[in-house]
């Protein structure tokens, strides 16, 4: 998950108005969803959420619904941890939403604070703490909230035989990282005031969520795609690369139309609907299918992690951008497609409003970079840090409508996502294992051909691999960390050396 802040001085390149002031809606009795809200809607209404974990042998409920937090503490007081739990719950509104219909449209509902009380439990259990911790995970798995009922999130302070428990579970649709994020700081701020009787020390929310919707959706209804198109076709007129790693390991047939594979996952994953809200999946929805795949996992050293950060220091930008354009030079170096499309996590936060402020404000933004093989490896990586800064003006522009207006068929278009997370130094780990191993303990699903999952830590970055079964073999992707790591360290020193040098040994 990447989150960029753009200067206001540099604004509106593609003339969007999300640094302005975001207005205060009217009180009413029902609002619209976001975009968000509304794809998660339609997978709680309509889609069959029963996964099979084969490892296990029974059906568990897909976690990926889900998202927790859980804590092990040698000394928590139970009721001012509660008292804490609904100041938090009565200062985001969306802890307190469920959605309805409305004329066969769904909306969102707010609620006040006593309509969710008894999702917040405080109690004693006599049991050894990893006994409870055990059985507190597997609820949190297997937890169904209901979008109508609510809530959609639970609470549980527990008193075990030897430590305090802390776990809250809450439905995708309303949270994200960055979120989890909040939740933390402001339960642990708020706890430590009341334990000193001092009040509530957060300041109060200009806006809330239902402000964000309101204002996001109309910025959508005012926004043509001619700005998308703008950056995509910047330097081809070709609606897609070529080649791609992809293509190159696995024939995927002609590419279908956006609404053709859409309609596909309608008629496999979904339940029946009716047309109007089978309407409203197109542009809310490109990705619903999971796919059987492999985990790969491999660490990045010393030597070249301090080679990779200084040519982000030099050149003035991320880690996450140096590590984006090491996978295009690799996928250069493995299909020869200076062209390359890769999907990655943004945070739409970039106004001030919306940092302190609960929900799932996460976009999937498609970066579309080609590598220039005369120029040097730090100019390559200036040229593309700019070319990505020109995505996150767009971040507010969802992903599945860049799809549906472009009419780019996400199987055949989005099969690289990158996630790296920002971690703080006192999160960060030491690396233990570095050497490259499968990961073949549990079933992995996964939307993409191939997911990067990169952790910055305090010795090296670690990078899981998801890849795509129906794609990639175990000894594909051998040969595919063989080429990515001889990439990564003629990055990390030899960053005078042109591309087209650099890269002559084809694997």
């Amino acid at each position: 998950m990447v989150s960029i802040k753009i200067n206001k001085d540099n604004k509106d390149k593609f003339a969007i108005n999300y640094l302005n002031e975001i207005p205060v809606a009217p009180d009413a009795e029902h609002y619209e969803m976001s975009r968000m809200q509304l794809g998660h809607w339609l997978m709680h209404t309509y889609v069959n959420r029963i996964s099979i974990h084969k490892q296990e042998g029974d059906e568990q409920v897909d976690d990926s619904w889900n998202q927790s937090i859980i804590q092990t503490l040698p000394f928590f007081d139970l009721e001012i941890g509660r008292r804490a739990l609904e100041t938090i719950v009565e200062r985001h509104d969306l802890l307190r939403t469920t959605y309805i219909t409305v004329d066969g449209h769904p909306r969102q509902v707010g609620h006040p604070l006593e309509h969710f009380k008894d999702a917040i439990k405080a109690y004693k259990d006599d049991r050894h703490s990893d006994v409870v911790m055990t059985e507190l995970e597997k609820e949190s798995k297997r937890v169904v909230f209901d979008p109508i009922k609510g809530p959609l999130f639970y609470a549980k302070l527990v008193q075990a035989k030897n430590e305090y428990i802390f776990i809250i579970v809450l439905d995708h649709s309303i949270t994200d990282e960055w979120s989890n994020g909040i939740l933390r700081e402001e339960i642990y701020e708020v706890y430590q005031a009341y334990r000193q009787n001092k009040p509530n020390p957060l300041q109060p929310l200009r806006i809330r969520y239902k402000d964000f919707t309101i204002w996001h959706n109309r910025l959508l209804r005012e926004r043509a795609p001619e700005h998308f198109r703008q950056y995509w076709h910047r330097f081809t007129n070709e609606l897609l690369p070529k080649t791609d790693l992809s293509t190159h390991f696995a024939t995927l047939g002609t590419p279908e139309s956006y609404r053709a594979g859409i309609k596909k996952q309608l008629l496999k994953c979904f339940q029946p609907m009716p047309p109007a809200h089978e309407e409203l999946v197109y542009g809310n929805l490109a990705k619903l299918e999971f796919k059987e795949s492999g985990a790969f996992q491999f660490g990045i050293g010393k030597q070249v992690y301090r080679g990779l950060k200084k040519r982000a220091i030099e050149n003035d930008t991320s880690l996450f951008n140096v590590i984006n354009f090491v996978i295009q030079c690799w996928i250069y170096r493995v299909t020869g497609s200076k062209d390359s499309v890769l999907g990655v996590n943004m945070v739409m936060r970039q106004n001030d409003d919306l940092t302190p402020m609960m929900g799932f404000m996460l976009n999937t933004v498609l970066v579309r970079n080609q590598v220039i093989t005369e120029d040097t490896v730090n100019q390559n990586i200036q040229r593309i840090t700019g070319e990505n800064l020109d995505a996150t003006e767009l971040v507010y522009y969802s992903f599945e409508r860049v799809l549906n207006d472009l009419d780019l068929p996400f199987e055949n278009d989005c099969k690289i996502f990158v996630n790296m997370i920002n971690k703080e130094n006192s999160s960060k780990l030491m690396i233990k294992n570095f050497k490259p191993h499968h990961l073949d303990k549990k079933v992995w699903y996964s939307y993409f051909d191939l997911d990067f999952h990169v952790a910055e830590e305090k010795n090296g970055i670690l990078i899981v691999w998801e890849y795509g079964k129906h794609i990639f073999t175990p000894e594909q992707v051998d040969q595919l960390y063989t080429a990515f790591m001889e990439v990564a360290e003629i990055l990390a020193f030899q960053p005078t050396i042109p591309l087209e040098e650099a890269m002559t040994v084809r694997v």
